[in-house]
């Protein structure tokens, strides 16, 4: 499937009783118009973060909408079922996660579930700071060309976390840990290759790491322990090297 790399993309959904002109969404008319300046014309691409692309051409612009004509419909279907990507991570500082939710998308990410972990700060996770999290999902995914969002989730405790993670996936399922300084130096390569289970379930820490009593529920749940290395990484790198890792495998 050509997706038109060289072309802007913005969110966007069907005109009413049509199926030749889409419309922009209200929240991205004011960057088309003041930012990028396009004109009547010009090729875009619109997607609605449910598998489908549509490349077409600027027909209308106006100070509150912006209507594209459709040239061609492009569907992505949804493998089914879907190998999933899942992270577990605890809460981090907001201006943290601002930082590394971009990269978690781009590698591939299908379920982000952000859990509080005691003595963290519970502002960490507010409505306010969730929903900015949603806008930076959202922008991420338009700029690395994905056609389906991640979904994202917040939960009050690594357990709530897991029992999620296993109600949403289906089949085979690798549960895996981040552990700094495992005394066996476990790979995540080498977990992957010992066997490849359907789906990936991640989990690190926050910044404080895993508690006692949250080390031993990840042993009692079967967690497979796994480090990255012989040194001790911040909770964002290693979500992301661990991402890194499982996608490329």
């Amino acid at each position: 499937m050509n997706l038109g790399a060289h072309q802007f993309r913005f969110w966007g959904c069907p005109c009413a009783g049509t199926t030749d002109l889409w419309s922009v969404a209200p929240e991205e008319v004011h960057h088309i118009r003041k930012v990028l300046r396009l004109k009547v014309g010009e090729p875009v691409e619109l997607c609605d973060g449910r598998g489908t692309l549509i490349v077409g051409h600027i027909a209308q612009l106006h100070t509150d909408k912006v209507l594209v004509a459709v040239d061609q419909v492009m569907q992505q279907p949804q493998p089914q079922p879907v190998a999933e990507l899942c992270l577990l991570i605890g809460a981090l500082k907001p201006s943290v996660f601002d930082e590394v939710l971009p990269m978690l998308v781009e590698l591939g990410v299908t379920r982000l579930c952000i859990f509080q972990q005691k003595g963290r700060n519970l502002s960490y996770t507010k409505e306010k700071v969730i929903q900015r999290w949603q806008r930076i999902v959202a922008a991420s995914v338009k700029q690395c060309k994905r056609l389906y969002v991640p979904q994202i989730q917040v939960k009050d405790s690594l357990e709530a976390a897991v029992e999620y993670a296993a109600q949403h996936l289906v089949g085979s399922i690798a549960w895996l840990h981040c552990c700094p300084g495992y005394k066996n130096d476990l790979s995540l390569l080498r977990l992957s290759e010992e066997h490849q289970p359907h789906h990936k379930v991640i989990v690190v820490g926050s910044e404080s790491g895993f508690s006692s009593e949250e080390s031993q529920y990840l042993t009692r749940e079967k967690f497979r322990p796994f480090t990255l290395g012989p040194h001790i990484l911040r909770a964002k790198t290693a979500a992301v090297a661990a991402l890194a890792l499982a996608h490329s495998l």
